[in-house]
């Protein structure tokens, strides 16, 4: 594969789904905060519970086809065919469980009201399980001026609808509703983009290759799946549904930047790591790419640590005060968590899911030890678990990547190095505006006035340091990815 069209094809793929994650990003944010005010933690913890139920058992979700498709160089459309009567089977069975198991995590919260938010859940998979095999053709062609109109349609359609049956006072089911609704949008607009039409055909020769590669990659997502929810069960059975609504709002508000950027580029590295023989390459567009995510990410990360006060307070009321001090924990761990979502595509690229999977179950241990002795100490606790768990993973599990995809782990942090010193140095500058702007402060604002001046400063502070700090750091990078961007 020539370099130019590596490049080319991703960053023509990055730069649509970015323009389209970016155009809607702002109008999700503003959703978010307006649903958070007219819901309750309450609502937020009984969508949260139905959705802990919901998600351990459609974790099943494709059975890992969808990823094979892609990485696979060339399917058939008998194939295909075969391929998506697999999907509508799993849909239908995973909501016909779903429905019938609702009263079971009724009974193990205690909250009856769960009954018809888990059952309502169980469409969401049987309609989202018709549009794999189109979504899936989208991203294996690069298409991603249409994947990503797709995403963002069907994202603003479910905020509006959201936000309308939250004012009209439907509560935990505007969430439920507002999801359902981004499911439709999806299937029909991934068929209007790639039409397809399946022939009665369950099963060919090929079909056994991606379900053996789908089944390793499903047992990874469990495990992952448990070990990040295991703090959210533990949460929502023994501290309550206010309590675990305030650690749901943290965790959501923290993870904001994992599920924007990973959506992102992640799409993208996949494919385009598939298309890439030679393991000193991809370790290269590895790195390239490793980089620029985490000059997008850590600086949102320090950000949401030096605001959080101000932010939760003026975005999201008082109500939320519980949610900061978690907030602020989440926010020092999940910058590992960001550039760590990057190893599942390029593991998947080389058909190694099975270390993947090994690491999950490695991380699957650790959480467990880690969240049953955090929980005895409220959301707080639960919170500080992943910084005491997380990073040892991490590491544990770069390494077992590194020798899988034969790149050194040296030469992974140092591609870091310079941007953990231009994040200190920006933490600096922010921390010495914020004791001067408390010390300075005019008295006769009033409070909320203050934290908006006190939020509007650290950002543009933090913005203008961070800048400043590149050139002054790493002007290198700047010219790297100048030269990444326009030599062909």
């Amino acid at each position: 594969m020539k370099e130019g069209y590596q490049k080319g094809s991703f960053l023509s793929g990055v730069g649509w789904l970015g323009a389209s994650k970016g155009i809607t990003q702002v109008g999700t944010w503003i959703a978010t905060i307006i649903i958070a005010r007219l819901l309750t933690p309450a609502d937020y913890g009984l969508v949260g519970m139905s959705g802990l139920l919901v998600g351990v058992i459609t974790l099943v979700g494709d059975l890992g086809l969808n990823a094979s498709i892609i990485q696979k160089k060339n399917v058939s459309h008998r194939e295909i065919s075969a391929l998506f009567w697999q999907f509508f089977l799993i849909g239908s069975a995973l909501s016909c469980l779903i429905y019938f198991l609702a009263p079971v995590g009724a009974q193990f919260w205690g909250e009856p009201e769960l009954i018809n938010l888990i059952r309502l859940s169980a469409l969401v998979f049987f309609i989202d399980s018709f549009g794999q095999v189109p979504s899936a053709f989208l991203q294996k062609k690069m298409r991603f001026r249409e994947y990503g109109i797709v995403l963002s349609l069907s994202a603003i359609t479910g905020s509006i609808v959201t936000i309308i049956l939250a004012y009209n006072g439907l509560g935990p089911y505007s969430l439920i509703l507002g999801t359902l609704s981004v499911v439709i949008v999806k299937l029909v607009l991934a068929y209007l983009y790639e039409p397809f039409k399946p022939q009665f055909i369950f099963v060919t020769q090929e079909t056994k290759m991606h379900l053996k590669f789908g089944t390793i990659l499903t047992t990874g997502r469990y495990l992952w799946w448990y070990y990040s929810n295991c703090d959210f069960w533990l949460a929502s059975k023994f501290l309550g549904k206010s309590a675990y609504g305030s650690y749901s709002m943290a965790y959501q508000l923290a993870s904001l930047p994992i599920e924007k950027i990973a959506a992102i580029i992640n799409p993208v590295a996949f494919p385009a790591f598939s298309k890439i023989e030679d393991d000193t390459e991809r370790g290269k567009f590895f790195f390239n790419i490793l980089k620029y995510m985490a000059y997008i990410s850590f600086p949102i990360f320090v950000g949401f640590y030096w605001t959080a006060d101000d932010l939760i307070h003026v975005l999201l009321g008082e109500k939320w005060v519980n949610s900061i001090v978690v907030f602020k924990v989440f926010v020092l761990v999940f910058p590992l968590r960001c550039i760590d979502s990057l190893n599942a595509p390029l593991l998947n690229s080389i058909r190694r899911v099975d270390v993947g999977t090994k690491n999950m179950a490695i991380g699957a241990v650790l959480a467990t030890v880690a969240f049953a002795v955090g929980v005895q100490y409220g959301i707080t606790g639960l919170a500080y678990s992943w910084l005491v768990f997380y990073p040892v993973f991490f590491l544990i599990s770069l390494f077992n990547v590194s020798r899988a995809a034969h790149f050194s782990m040296s030469g992974y942090f140092s591609n870091l190095n310079r941007i953990v010193l231009n994040m200190v140095c920006m933490s600096l500058v922010i921390f010495f505006f914020q004791n001067l702007f408390d010390h300075y402060k005019v008295g006769y604002f009033e409070l909320f006035t203050t934290q908006v001046m006190r939020l509007g400063g650290t950002i543009t502070i933090g913005v203008i340091s961070f800048v400043a700090f590149i050139f002054l750091l790493d002007y290198d990078t700047v010219k790297k990815l100048i030269k990444f961007i326009y030599v062909k």
